[in-house]
């Protein structure tokens, strides 16, 4: 059996991730953001290409929303058994790494938050996934450019939802965050003006 096969058939259609694909390996329909590099619109080039040369590696393509989905439902459910997610989040020092690594995800420790993530990129893309085990929230950041860093936007966001109790409903003293739905519900949206300065 292809892994993409065993991924769509044991992860994404019974999370019902309809929005995440193996690129280069299934269809799908939907539009897909233009990919940049060094600057360059890259979105001529072949999209299967892409998705091969990356391979397991680096072709899942999804959405925001559906990444956020992945992480609660990895974390917040019995998807993995309980010694499966213990063993994948006890992080060792890792030689030359400037985070702890556990088992696919790594522990990211920006100013007095500790999230667990990984991050991904290739030609014309690159994300970034956090979850923070102690509130139980998800920030996920992905670019159409090879070369921009979503961790700066994923630190800032997480600085700014520590200060929000994601459980109540949140009064907008801040005007230039809104959250909604208010009171909030399992996928919060964020609005900021100047949130990354």
């Amino acid at each position: 059996t292809n892994w993409h096969t065993l991924v769509r058939d044991s992860i994404l259609n019974p999370l019902n991730l309809e929005n995440t694909y193996a690129e280069g390996f299934e269809s799908f329909s939907e539009n897909l953001a233009q990919p940049w590099y060094d600057g360059i619109n890259v979105n001529d080039t072949s999209r299967v290409g892409i998705g091969t040369l990356s391979w397991a590696a680096g072709c899942m393509v999804s959405t925001p929303i559906s990444m956020a989905k992945w992480y609660n439902k990895l974390f917040n459910t019995s998807f993995l058994s309980e010694e499966s997610l213990n063993e994948m989040s006890t992080f060792i020092n890792w030689v030359n790494f400037p985070y702890k690594m556990g088992v696919g995800i790594y522990e990211i420790k920006p100013g007095t938050n500790t999230y667990w993530g990984h991050g991904g990129q290739t030609i014309g893309f690159n994300s970034i996934s956090y979850y923070n085990p102690s509130n139980k929230s998800t920030i996920c950041v992905l670019v159409n450019d090879t070369n921009k860093n979503p961790s700066n936007i994923a630190r800032d966001l997480g600085a700014r939802i520590a200060n929000v109790n994601l459980s109540l409903a949140y009064t907008n003293s801040d005007k230039n965050l809104k959250l909604y739905p208010n009171p909030t519900s399992g996928i919060v949206k964020i609005d900021a003006k100047q949130l990354v300065q």
